[in-house]
């Protein structure tokens, strides 16, 4: 990821260019009106189309939202093996955050919390993706994602004072945290944007020149 702004190998370049039009040599003494090659930089590929990017949103939402009606319907005493010593589908009421975080504290204090926690999220999301260049057509999917689950978990706690668990993973006893379709994205979402920042640039292939 690379923020946005002016760089200052960008202001060098205007001045050269200026140094050129006053004078009518370059700064290193070559001919009048030949630019200096540019330095390289980081190649960035174009994004997702909004349209892709807003129905993958849409479509996660929808999916998460559906998912936790059934579950709902299904009642509290909801326990469905489908891969022994593995996975279960089960019905979890969350009052908590991520892995039971504030889950016991005081419900006047939990709802505002989370609710104004999950607003200034989103927020935070949607000037991150204005501010942000990222280098990868893939990871402009992780912004949809994150968004999809933030929003996806605000409507259960807007809803019910609590969010709505069903995928149970475990291995013999040991259990991951139960969780659900809106925290899938949320993962999903945050490990591409930071799979890219670690990634190197990309640099544009130098053009073909004859044999």
């Amino acid at each position: 990821m690379q923020f946005k702004g002016r760089s200052a190998d960008g202001g060098r370049r205007a001045a050269d260019g200026q140094a050129m039009t006053d004078g009518g040599m370059d700064p290193g003494g070559g001919e009048a009106g030949v630019a200096p090659a540019p330095a390289a930089a980081a190649a960035v590929e174009p994004y997702p189309a909004g349209a892709a990017l807003w129905g993958a949103c849409l479509v996660t939402l929808v999916v998460d939202q559906i998912s936790k009606i059934l579950v709902e319907a299904a009642g509290r005493s909801l326990f469905v093996t489908v891969i022994p010593g593995f996975f279960n589908v089960k019905y979890v009421e969350n009052h908590g955050g991520a892995w039971g975080f504030l889950a016991g504290a005081d419900e006047s204090f939990r709802m505002p919390f989370f609710i104004v926690s999950s607003v200034v999220a989103i927020a935070f999301l949607a000037w991150m993706r204005a501010r942000v260049r990222l280098r990868r057509r893939w990871t402009g999917w992780g912004f949809p994602a994150i968004l999809a689950g933030a929003v996806g978990n605000l409507i259960d706690r807007v809803r019910l004072g609590y969010v709505i668990d069903f995928l149970d993973f475990h291995v013999g006893k040991t259990h991951w945290p139960t969780f659900n379709v809106a925290d899938i994205g949320i993962t999903v979402g945050v490990g591409l944007l930071i799979l890219d920042s670690f990634m190197p640039a990309r640099l544009p292939q130098p053009p073909a020149t004859d044999p």
